[in-house]
């Protein structure tokens, strides 16, 4: 369950694909939350276990503020969600971890790499780009029309350079 990792796109066209998270599936049923509590807890307790579920809590808490981050999840079969409705599963990721220390994170290289490829340049202009203008289809065509427009002016400025030059 611990098992969480960030993957970056790799190869010649890893600029046109997606970075992401391979986390393990977690079902949720209504003895998930007493069972995380309670592993919580004896990790707390006991100073020479390690705490892996601690810092499961806080990612899984770090991920899921509301109930379409749990869609979210589902969509992508990490979630497997069994309570009921997507508000009560937010619920338990929200406060699993209150009033719990957490000495040391174990997620912190991944978010760490995830945070350091959300600050590369070329991530950065997909995201705005994705979110100004294709963020409807009136404005995706748009753009598309806009840049055939770009390239066709482009082909007609050349070839009128290379006319006057003849």
């Amino acid at each position: 369950m611990i098992n969480v990792k960030f993957v970056k796109p790799q190869g010649l066209l890893r600029w046109f694909h997606r970075a992401g998270f391979e986390i393990p599936t977690l079902s949720i049923f209504d003895g998930t939350k007493p069972l995380l509590r309670n592993l919580i807890a004896f990790e707390q307790c006991c100073c020479a276990v390690p705490r892996s579920m601690t810092s499961y809590g806080f990612f899984m808490d770090t991920l899921i503020n509301s109930a379409e981050d749990v869609k979210l999840l589902e969509k992508a079969e990490i979630l497997h969600n069994y309570l009921g409705t997507s508000e009560e599963a937010s619920d338990l990721f929200n406060n699993i971890c209150k009033e719990v220390v957490l000495g040391r994170f174990y997620f912190e290289k991944t978010c760490e790499a995830a945070g350091n490829h959300c600050r590369e340049p070329w991530p950065r202009f997909l995201a705005s780009l994705k979110h100004d203008y294709f963020a409807n289809p009136c404005t995706g065509m748009a753009v598309f029309a806009a840049i055939f427009i770009f390239g066709f002016m482009i082909v007609q400025t050349i070839c009128s350079v290379l006319a006057y030059y003849k």
